[in-house]
Protein backbone atom coordinates (compact mmCIF):
# COMPACT_ATOMS: atom_id res chain seq x y z
CA UNK A 1 0.00 0.00 0.00
CA UNK A 2 2.55 2.52 0.62
CA UNK A 3 4.56 2.33 -2.22
CA UNK A 4 1.00 3.07 -4.05
CA UNK A 5 0.36 5.72 -1.56
CA UNK A 6 3.70 7.35 -2.56
CA UNK A 7 2.93 7.28 -6.41
CA UNK A 8 -0.44 9.50 -5.74
CA UNK A 9 0.93 11.71 -3.65
CA UNK A 10 3.46 11.89 -6.07
CA UNK A 11 0.85 12.19 -9.11
CA UNK A 12 -1.04 15.46 -6.62
CA UNK A 13 2.09 16.95 -6.24
CA UNK A 14 3.30 16.75 -9.88
CA UNK A 15 -0.24 18.35 -10.63
CA UNK A 16 -0.73 20.94 -8.34
CA UNK A 17 3.39 22.02 -9.49
CA UNK A 18 2.59 22.31 -12.90
CA UNK A 19 -0.72 24.39 -12.08
CA UNK A 20 1.56 26.50 -10.05
CA UNK A 21 3.66 26.92 -13.37
CA UNK A 22 0.89 27.72 -15.21
CA UNK A 23 -0.55 30.70 -12.75
CA UNK A 24 3.43 31.64 -12.96
CA UNK A 25 2.83 32.24 -16.53
CA UNK A 26 -0.37 34.23 -16.23
CA UNK A 27 1.33 36.35 -13.74
CA UNK A 28 4.34 36.85 -16.29
CA UNK A 29 6.54 35.42 -13.95
CA UNK A 30 8.26 33.10 -16.84
CA UNK A 31 11.55 32.59 -14.87
CA UNK A 32 9.84 31.41 -12.03
CA UNK A 33 7.51 28.98 -14.03
CA UNK A 34 10.27 27.85 -16.34
CA UNK A 35 12.05 26.77 -13.36
CA UNK A 36 8.96 24.62 -11.61
CA UNK A 37 8.36 23.25 -15.32
CA UNK A 38 12.49 22.08 -15.35
CA UNK A 39 12.11 20.45 -12.17
CA UNK A 40 8.64 18.82 -13.17
CA UNK A 41 10.24 17.28 -16.38
CA UNK A 42 13.33 15.98 -14.63
CA UNK A 43 10.92 13.58 -12.73
CA UNK A 44 8.24 12.94 -16.32
CA UNK A 45 10.55 13.54 -19.14
CA UNK A 46 8.04 12.69 -21.59
CA UNK A 47 5.19 14.53 -19.92
CA UNK A 48 2.94 16.57 -22.92
CA UNK A 49 1.66 19.32 -21.18
CA UNK A 50 4.60 20.00 -19.42
CA UNK A 51 7.02 20.18 -22.62
CA UNK A 52 4.40 22.27 -24.31
CA UNK A 53 3.95 24.68 -21.35
CA UNK A 54 7.71 25.25 -21.45
CA UNK A 55 8.10 25.29 -25.05
CA UNK A 56 5.05 27.51 -25.44
CA UNK A 57 7.04 30.04 -22.42
CA UNK A 58 9.96 29.79 -24.12
CA UNK A 59 8.98 30.96 -27.62
CA UNK A 60 6.94 33.47 -26.30
CA UNK A 61 10.11 35.15 -25.12
CA UNK A 62 11.32 34.42 -28.51
CA UNK A 63 14.03 31.92 -27.02
CA UNK A 64 13.25 29.82 -29.75
CA UNK A 65 16.31 27.71 -29.75
CA UNK A 66 16.26 26.62 -26.47
CA UNK A 67 11.99 25.77 -27.06
CA UNK A 68 13.55 23.28 -30.28
CA UNK A 69 14.24 20.45 -27.73
CA UNK A 70 10.61 20.58 -25.99
CA UNK A 71 9.07 20.77 -29.39
CA UNK A 72 11.05 17.76 -30.24
CA UNK A 73 10.63 15.80 -27.76
CA UNK A 74 7.04 16.34 -28.29
CA UNK A 75 6.87 15.76 -31.47
CA UNK A 76 8.79 12.07 -31.12
CA UNK A 77 6.41 11.35 -28.15
CA UNK A 78 2.96 12.27 -30.32
CA UNK A 79 4.11 12.33 -34.21
CA UNK A 80 0.43 12.67 -35.15
CA UNK A 81 -0.81 15.35 -32.62
CA UNK A 82 -1.94 18.58 -34.94
CA UNK A 83 -1.59 21.12 -32.04
CA UNK A 84 2.10 19.86 -31.43
CA UNK A 85 2.64 19.95 -35.35
CA UNK A 86 0.92 23.72 -35.34
CA UNK A 87 2.59 25.10 -32.64
CA UNK A 88 6.10 23.63 -33.70
CA UNK A 89 5.75 25.31 -36.77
Amino acid sequence: HGYYQMIGNQDVWFNESFNLAMDLKEKAAFGEAIEMLEKLISIKPNDIDTNLLIANILTSQGKHLQALPFYERMLSICPNDPKISEDYS
